[in-house]
């Protein structure tokens, strides 16, 4: 359902960065990540992982289109994606 970056191109980490400390590098419980799912992104909070490379978490929007519902998808709804489908993550 949600496309996956291609070969080569990583997941973009932001967020707050204290000097001294390694930057982030990975996707851990409790961040909030952006899918894509066609030329939205599909904005997904409270993530837990289900095992090595592959995750779930909560959908609280859509961007551009700030809409309720997108694709079949909507605000609130649990959804499950793997590492290759997450193309922005954000400690919170």
């Amino acid at each position: 359902m949600f496309a996956e970056r291609l070969d080569g191109f990583g997941i973009v980490f932001a967020g707050h960065h204290v000097p001294g400390q390694p930057l982030k590098d990975k996707v851990v419980d409790g961040d909030s990540v952006s899918l894509r799912l066609g030329d939205e992104s599909v904005l997904v909070r409270n993530v837990v992982t289900l095992r090595p490379g592959h995750f779930s978490g909560v959908i609280y929007g859509f961007e551009p289109s700030c809409t309720l519902e997108y694709g079949g998808l909507r605000v609130g709804q649990a959804v499950e994606f793997g590492e290759k489908q997450i193309f922005g993550c954000q400690q919170t």
